[in-house]
């Protein structure tokens, strides 16, 4: 039997929009079968293949946006779908929200319910339900080599370690929300569906299968061989123009479909969509991480699934931002001159050297972590952004890192969104005839791809507020005011308005500017002169 072959029960409410997207996941796996087209971008090994694999050639899978299945782990021992296993995931004292496939009335079928762990393990024969927010405070289950590939879980670590005594309680507030978005379960009652899409934030998803069978398409990703531009382009900011989360995955490439059993685990890259059918009752342990090999991808996807929703299942966007930002304070010790660590450490393995030649992913993970740092009040979504000790140390990192990379060239950007003059004539009230702007302010040429970001991060705020018009701007007003509507509001609707107006492309469009000005040394007039107005971010 043929993976994609097999038969799939939908529950009634969400019938005909499965039938459709299955039917044409079936099509696509067919004609690659029937076309013997290359499929190297979906990699399958078992326990010990993967153990005794060189992560060197793991990390260079990583890089061409490879998709990875280890079978037969026995990581599933201990588990079975029953309460003895539930209870492991959540106590049982709370309810659960659930996906509940109930509603033929509502426009997708599905409602959202507060459950008991027992209405899970006991399903009702009339009633499907899919436990997707099941937030941990560790790994379930240590995935097979974790500990190599999750260098973001190693990054905030040690920034937490060099900055311990230093921390307050905003600090606390974002170690605690790393943990409990990094780390998950899903609890899934047979026949349930989760239609097409993309896990938000930009990062690396790995999951075990810990009891039942769950059935996996997935759409290729992969950037080797690819003719149309993709985020993994060194000058990728081109690419946050003309893409929303529906083009995150890039391409007319075919999905491929995979049936996972008891122990298997499955790791897909950033940006990588996917739909799950749940074949049998089912638990199933996750993990997200981030790997420098796709830090570039990953702060693409970030960026436009900012705009998508300020908030994941389990959480909030804005954790995922001091993740990407604390490789900063990681990698600083590794461009030191005598920095006494051995060839094998983490941070020399996988340290982002400029050159190409040396590091692949070195330039475009320098240049993702100049963003991240820059735009931190543009992307906040929050009125009062943070800005602590975190902050304080990955942009002085940064800083140092920049300096030391860069003592041996000059970044030259090939193409730019700037439509509104260049930069040395929009700049000549501040700086004279032959400066080098860019050199005066920062060094290296990061400058054009701050500005060019600038402006891409406005447009694409634009592209989600009215894609079908996106001169016509709707106007947020701040929701704080009048004071006494905005204190009668729950935390919740404080939170949905909080961040409808931040991510307003007026508010966005300020606030990129304002960061332009701070990350580059330039008053708020000529940051304001080159990131242009709205409309010219447009054109």
């Amino acid at each position: 039997m043929l993976l994609y072959d097999v038969r799939m029960a939908l529950p009634r409410t969400c019938r005909n929009y499965g039938r459709s997207l299955f039917k044409k996941i079936d099509r696509d796996v067919r004609k690659q079968v029937k076309d013997e087209e290359d499929l190297q971008w979906l990699e399958t090994y078992s326990l010990k293949s993967w153990n005794d694999a060189r992560i060197e050639d793991i990390e260079k899978s990583m890089h061409d946006g490879h998709v990875f299945i280890i079978r037969d782990t026995n990581l599933n021992a201990a588990w079975d779908y029953n309460m003895d296993s539930g209870i492991k995931l959540k106590t049982g004292a709370t309810r659960l929200d659930a996906q509940d496939f109930k509603n033929p009335n509502k426009a997708n079928g599905i409602e959202h319910s507060k459950v008991p762990l027992s209405r899970l393990i006991y399903p009702e024969p009339d009633r499907v339900l899919n436990c997707l927010s099941l937030p941990q405070p560790k790994p379930v289950e240590e995935l097979p080599r974790q500990r190599e590939l999750d260098i973001g879980t190693l990054a905030i670590r040690a920034r937490q370690e060099k900055l311990m005594f230093k921390m307050g309680p905003a600090e606390h507030e974002l170690e605690s929300g790393f943990h409990t978005g990094l780390n998950w379960a899903i609890i899934s009652q047979k026949h349930a569906v989760s239609f097409g899409h993309v896990d938000t934030a930009g990062v690396y998803t790995g999951i075990l299968i810990l009891a039942g069978i769950k059935y996996w398409a997935i759409r290729k990703t992969a950037v080797k061989g690819r003719e149309e531009m993709d985020v993994d382009d060194v000058e990728y900011f081109v690419d946050l123009n003309g893409r929303d989360l529906e083009s995150l995955p890039g391409g007319a490439a075919a999905w491929m479909a995979v049936v996972l059993f008891p122990g298997d685990v499955l790791i897909i890259p950033p940006n990588a969509r996917h739909a799950v059918f749940t074949i049998t009752n089912s638990m199933m342990a996750g993990i997200h991480f981030y790997s420098h090999m796709q830090l570039q991808r990953s702060v693409c996807g970030w960026i436009c699934t900012r705009f998508s929703t300020w908030k994941i299942s389990n959480a909030e966007h804005y954790s995922f931002l001091s993740i990407q930002q604390s490789l900063a304070t990681y990698y600083a010790p590794g461009f030191k001159k005598n920095h006494g660590l051995p060839a094998s450490h983490p941070i020399i393995r996988t340290l982002p050297h400029p050159d190409p030649e040396v590091a692949e992913h070195g330039l475009p993970l320098l240049l993702a972590l100049a963003v991240v740092l820059a735009f931190n009040y543009t992307l906040s979504a929050k009125f009062e952004p943070y800005v602590g000790v975190y902050y304080d140390s990955d942009r002085s990192m940064f800083k140092k890192i920049w300096t030391e990379a860069t003592k041996g060239g000059y970044v030259k950007v090939s193409k730019t969104n700037l439509t509104h003059g260049d930069y040395q004539s929009i700049l000549s009230k501040w700086i004279n005839k032959n400066d080098v702007w860019d050199y005066r302010w920062t060094g290296a040429g990061i400058g054009e791809v701050i500005v060019h970001a600038a402006r891409a991060i406005t447009y694409l705020s634009i592209r989600w507020q009215d894609v079908h018009a996106p001169k016509k701007i709707p106007v947020i007003k701040d929701p704080r005011f009048p004071e006494e509507e905005w204190e009668a509001l729950d935390e919740d609707d404080q939170k949905d308005r909080e961040a409808k107006f931040c991510l307003s492309p007026e508010e966005i469009h300020r606030r990129a500017t304002v960061d332009v000005a701070s990350a580059l040394g330039l008053t708020l007039e000529a940051a304001q002169a080159l990131v242009g107005t709205i409309d010219d971010c447009v054109d």
